[in-house]
């Protein structure tokens, strides 16, 4: 760890996640770093992981110490939280950062039972109370949750729905809670719809995903032999052993074209017929946004979490949150009218411009650097 000289006028920054493959939150922490970078005459930044290895590690910025400690920060681990606090006295930060669950349990653990005197802001990109329910989360968790988030000094939402979730739900001082959107490039604006060849799937290969309704969905469309069926491109990382299984057993193997990670997904957008979302929870999908801002139509579940302003029926394909049958009447429907595609494609894509104006660009920048310093 290089050595800094700490000042009034210069401040230690911490970021805690477990590792940076290639999600969204992942995606978040880096765009954190872009972000604040005219800062670093002010900030000393650090990123504290359990893994340094990952696809998007090498994208993190010479000017940020990146960091390791053994433990399993992806649930509660005591180890974790002695080797934590280790590296965290070594640091002495003004602010600490966690992402998700399980960090964030961790770190205000770690703040509690050692008094350490730092701001703390937790994170969450999803639907907290519908992932407990959909996932069954421990009795003790949920128990830790609710008394443990609202000793957090602040929190940021993905989303207006994740933020009332909190708020409501888990008892934090909504004074305390603050939307921070997903973060994206100007340069995406630039991107346009080309071609329309076939369905797609962008993102982890994983249960919550929900890519089994999908699978299904899809599989039905063959059995009722539609006129031209176009092919399923799956573009992310994760589980694939259990995808290429599920697709052989459904006989749709050949059907479908799988990508793997891929660091540049625009093109898939652009050349794709409708971006496919089963999920049943989310805060604030960041593939859905990305697909709007090109102009490329979605089918979406209303997932638990949605933002209703966003997701809305004049401006995405919904279909009934874990149903095959709606899902295919759904694909039916985008594959049938490609008029009724452009339009709601077009709307959405207006939605995410009114959303990320000069204002925001403009901003947001200054607004991440007040709230966390």
């Amino acid at each position: 760890m290089r050595k800094f000289i700490k000042t009034r006028y210069k401040k230690n920054i911490v970021f805690v996640y477990h590792s940076l493959s290639n999600g969204g939150v992942e995606i978040e922490i880096l765009n954190y770093f872009k972000l604040l970078k005219s800062y670093r005459n002010k900030i000393n930044f650090f990123l504290i992981l359990t893994n340094r290895q990952g696809d998007l590690a090498p994208l993190v910025p010479k000017y940020v110490n990146l960091l390791q400690v053994k433990g399993k920060g992806e649930k509660i681990d005591f180890e974790y939280i002695l080797n934590m606090f280790i590296c965290l006295k070594k640091i002495k930060p003004d602010t600490v950062i966690g992402f998700m669950q399980d960090i964030n349990l961790n770190l205000l653990i770690i703040k509690s039972i050692f008094f350490m005197n730092f701001k703390l802001i937790i994170t969450e990109h999803t639907h907290l109370s519908g992932w407990q329910f959909f996932f069954k989360t421990n009795i003790i968790k949920k128990f830790l949750v609710r008394q443990l988030y609202p000793k957090a000094d602040m929190c940021f939402a993905i989303s207006k729905p994740v933020a009332e979730d909190l708020s409501i739900n888990f008892h934090i001082n909504k004074n305390k809670v603050h939307i921070v959107r997903n973060y994206f490039s100007r340069k995406i604006f630039k991107y346009k719809k080309r071609r329309e060849n076939y369905l797609l799937y962008i993102g982890r290969i994983s249960d919550e995903k929900n890519l089994d309704v999908m699978l299904e969905a899809y599989s039905k469309l063959k059995e009722i032999a539609y006129k031209k069926q176009p092919k399923l491109v799956i573009v992310g990382n994760g589980n694939i052993s259990s995808l290429v299984k599920k697709s052989c057993s459904l006989n749709i193997y050949k059907d479908i074209i799988i990508q793997g990670y891929k660091r540049n997904v625009y093109n898939f957008y652009q050349n794709a017929i409708a971006l496919l979302l089963p999920s049943r929870i989310e805060g604030g999908p960041r593939v859905g946004f990305e697909s709007m801002i090109i102009g490329c139509p979605i089918i979406s579940s209303d997932f638990i979490g949605r933002d209703k302003t966003i997701f809305s029926k004049n401006k995405v394909f919904l279909f009934q949150n874990n149903s095959v049958p709606s899902l295919l009447k759904t694909i039916l429907l985008v594959l049938d009218k490609p008029d009724l595609r452009k339009r709601r494609a077009t709307l959405a894509r207006n939605k995410m411009k009114s959303i990320y104006s000069s204002n925001f660009y403009n901003n947001h920048s200054k607004h991440i650097f007040n709230l966390i310093y």
